[in-house]
């Protein structure tokens, strides 16, 4: 690390040392529903220890909050923020278990954006592998999306995500069958 980086990990440790600013309030609460489609994004959170759900709750855009995560909070007057998630261990971070056994996908803020996140091995039956859910959050893309994948065969494939949330997979024509095998690891994409 040159000297400039550990000075700027210094600053940056008084910083967050830094007591909260007076008349602020810091809170513990959980993250009770997550709205990625208001400008701008916010959550509701059950204040721990009391009854109260406080709604529009903004948050910093360095973590993605997903529903039972425990997150710390700032009050100050009427306005709350939510600054962070507890690292807790029981969470699965918003992974989500596709149609297709062996994959799971999630969706992550990534600089105010919204990305849809793979992970997984499956055996496809068919081209046409899942139907991505437009429930609470819509993991569907606004446009198609053509991923590259790596099929078993160790051959280049790709995935389709289509706006009306169906995905498939397309084999190269030199590939008679469907593989055996496909990887969802790092496959991801903007909606």
């Amino acid at each position: 690390m040159t000297p400039a980086e550990k000075a700027a990990l210094r600053a940056l440790a008084g910083q967050l040392n830094k007591k909260p600013p007076a008349g602020s309030t810091v809170l513990k609460g959980v993250v009770t529903a997550v709205n990625y489609d208001t400008v701008p994004m916010d959550i509701s959170v059950a204040l721990q220890g009391d009854s109260v759900v406080v709604d529009n709750v903004a948050f910093v855009d360095n973590f993605t909050p997903y529903v039972d995560d425990t997150v710390i909070l700032v009050k100050q007057g009427a306005s709350v923020l939510a600054t962070g998630r507890v690292a807790d261990g029981i969470q699965a971070h918003g992974w989500q278990n596709a149609t297709l056994s062996g994959i799971e996908y999630r969706i992550k803020i990534v600089e105010g954006s919204l990305k849809v996140e793979f992970r997984g091995l499956a055996t496809p039956s068919s081209s046409s592998l899942f139907t991505l859910p437009n429930s609470t959050v819509n993991y569907r893309p606004s446009q198609q999306r053509v991923v590259p994948c790596v099929i078993a065969s160790n051959s280049d494939g790709r995935f389709v995500f289509n706006t009306n949330g169906t995905v498939t997979l397309q084999v190269p024509n030199t590939t008679p069958t469907l593989p055996n095998d496909v990887w969802f690891d790092d496959t991801e994409f903007f909606i």
